[in-house]
């Protein structure tokens, strides 16, 4: 995994949220875009996955094969304080970076944020893990496009 420059990492950030995300929703305006301050530095407060456009619930055995044929990714998180995160060492890579990396492996999970956003440079798709489960106990996942 590449772990990507700030200026890289942003610039793939608004393109993603442009994309993706309606951000004329009061949740994105209120949670997401209205930083707070934080000892670790301006954080939102939302997840962006709440703000998707048009998303679909899948399962994780759906993504993993959706993924397979997936080249030159990129994967990205929310940027939360770590004052709200209750997980030890749950930042293992710099909160506003994004990694890329050649192709998803499901072992690759385990390193990750619990919330995850997988895309690539055509911006016409989307997996996104969530720390949700749904009603019947399995990890609430969505995807975006084709």
């Amino acid at each position: 995994m590449l772990v990507l420059d700030i200026e890289k990492s942003n610039a793939l950030r608004e393109k993603y949220i442009s994309a993706f995300i309606n951000t004329d929703s009061l949740f994105y305006i209120d949670r997401i875009k209205t930083l707070t301050q934080f000892s670790d530095g301006m954080c939102y407060v939302g997840y962006l996955w709440d703000c998707l456009k048009k998303p679909v619930v899948v399962s994780q055995s759906e993504i993993a094969e959706k993924l397979k044929s997936k080249r030159n990714i990129y994967i990205m998180w929310d940027i939360h304080s770590a004052e709200r995160i209750f997980i030890p060492n749950y930042w293992k890579y710099p909160k506003e970076c994004i990694l890329y990396v050649e192709m998803w492996s499901e072992d690759m999970y385990k390193e990750l944020p619990e919330d995850i956003y997988i895309f690539d440079d055509t911006f016409t798709w989307s997996a996104i893990y969530t720390h949700e489960i749904d009603l019947n106990d399995a990890p609430y996942c969505l995807y975006i496009g084709s």
